[in-house]
């Protein structure tokens, strides 16, 4: 009975000393960190846990895929851990995540993620079901930024049974900066047994377009207006001859040349002499008669 009194006096002790969880702001822009599920030959389960800083640096955005979660022992946990993994022990993740001493007496209540356990993501965001399980969201209780309370970074995923049995686990490594890497849904193999998972990069988001671009339906394109044609452009002009120099007077009427006017002047007067010379000889010739 004394046991059990100390145990709830500590419980209570604990939780009127636990604080509410801030929202984190200012994380770093571009900062990702990814916990890949291991191959173990004991565990069918697969997958990957993504957590990256948000745009506006509030929070993070989680992704989970997970695939070959067992048959039986769900509804399945995930949860951050404050230790990394020490090879494929999972027990020595440590505990949950717990920056600000919610502990996970009581359960979390996902209507106030504030009051939970900072890595208790399950019990914020909803528990998994087999035989796979994807989800994508926003926490805004943890962190990208190194030092602080809430970080991540270097942490590990714990996936438990209902029993809080730890069936595998994974340590967060940083992926990348400025790139946003996107976890598919995980999906098993043919055999059922071995489950896969896909990592694909999304390119940068495209630039706004500007505001009178966005007032607009992007179907619709519009034509900048042109001039109007010239009415020389409508009809082509019609082609005017070359001027030609205006014949002279003189091309009408060509006069002799001056050798041929000097030549017709000669004949002519050879004509009169001749005639002149024949009138005098038939002259003499009468004269003579008379005589």
């Amino acid at each position: 009975m004394r046991s059990f009194a100390l145990v709830l006096g500590l419980s209570a002790l604990s939780f009127a000393f636990a604080e509410d969880a801030p929202v984190v702001e200012d994380n770093p822009i571009g900062m990702q960190y990814i916990a890949i599920l291991p191959d173990k030959s004991d565990s069918a389960i697969r997958g990957a846990v993504a957590v990256n800083s948000n745009a506006n640096g509030t929070g993070a955005n989680v992704q989970i895929s997970i695939s070959g979660l067992p048959d039986k022992g769900g509804p399945f946990t995930y949860h951050i851990h404050k230790c990394p993994v020490a090879g494929l022990n999972c027990t020595t993740a440590g505990s949950h995540l717990d920056p600000y001493g919610a502990t996970d007496t009581p359960p979390c209540d996902p209507s106030q993620p504030d009051k939970c356990e900072v890595g208790d993501l399950s019990g914020k965001h909803g528990k998994m079901n087999g035989p796979s399980f994807a989800a994508n969201y926003v926490d805004a209780y943890i962190s990208t930024a190194e030092g602080t309370p809430a970080f991540v970074g270097n942490l590990s995923v714990v996936v438990h049974a209902a029993d809080k049995t730890r069936l595998t686990c994974a340590n967060f490594k940083l992926q990348s900066v400025n790139i946003v890497t996107t976890l598919s849904p995980a999906e098993p193999t043919a055999d059922g047994i071995t489950a896969t998972f896909t990592i694909g990069t999304t390119p940068p988001e495209p630039t706004e377009p500007s505001s009178e671009s966005s007032d607009r339906d992007s179907s619709e394109t519009t034509l900048e207006p042109t001039e109007a044609p010239s009415e020389t452009n409508d009809e082509p002009p019609e082609a005017t001859p070359e001027p030609t120099e205006a014949p002279s007077e003189t091309n009408d009427e060509n006069p002799p040349e001056a050798t041929t006017s000097t030549v017709t002047v000669e004949a002519m007067a050879d004509k009169v002499f001749g005639a002149a010379a024949g009138v005098l000889g038939g002259a003499m010739g009468l004269a003579a008669l008379l005589v």
